[in-house]
Parts: structure tokens; sequence; C-alpha cells
């Protein structure tokens, strides 16, 4: 009966970590949860120079624009302080 009731323990586990997995998978699907973004400044950035130089790193500076980096800082101190 121990065995049973063990065997029944694992499958439960494993059946419940099966349904997690599908629920978050089906999550990332839709759309409702979001590990990557980008734009077009992050693509920016990740398509610098890997240059040590520094005519490549002047280059690099210049050409990242960073004016609009704190756009959402009101949304997120209003979402802050609504709490």
């Amino acid at each position: 009966m121990n065995i049973n009731k063990n065997n029944f323990i694992i499958l439960l586990a494993a059946t419940t970590i099966v349904l997690i997995l599908f629920i978050l998978y089906q999550f990332v699907l839709s759309g409702k949860v979001a590990f990557l973004t980008s734009d077009k400044e992050t693509a920016k950035l990740q398509s610098q120079s890997t240059s040590t130089e520094i005519n490549s790193i002047e280059k690099d500076i210049n050409e990242t624009d960073l004016s609009d980096i704190d756009k959402e800082i009101t949304d997120i101190e209003n979402e802050l302080n609504s709490f």
C-alpha cells in the first residue's frame, strides 16, 4: 500500500508540473507574458561595435539616443503612489 501511495504522489507532482508548464507556455504564446521586449534603441545597443578603439567607442556613444529613456517614469511613479 505504501508503494501505491508513493507512486500516486509522484504521479500527482509530475502532472502538476506539466500542467504549470503548459499554462505558462500558453501565456507566452498569447502575448500576456513577454520575456523579451525589444524596441529600436535596444536593437541599436545590441548591435554596437565590439572594438575597443577610441573612434569606435565614440561612434557608438554618438549613435546612442537615450533622450526618452525615462518616458515611462511618470506612469511608474503614479502606479507606485496608488498603493
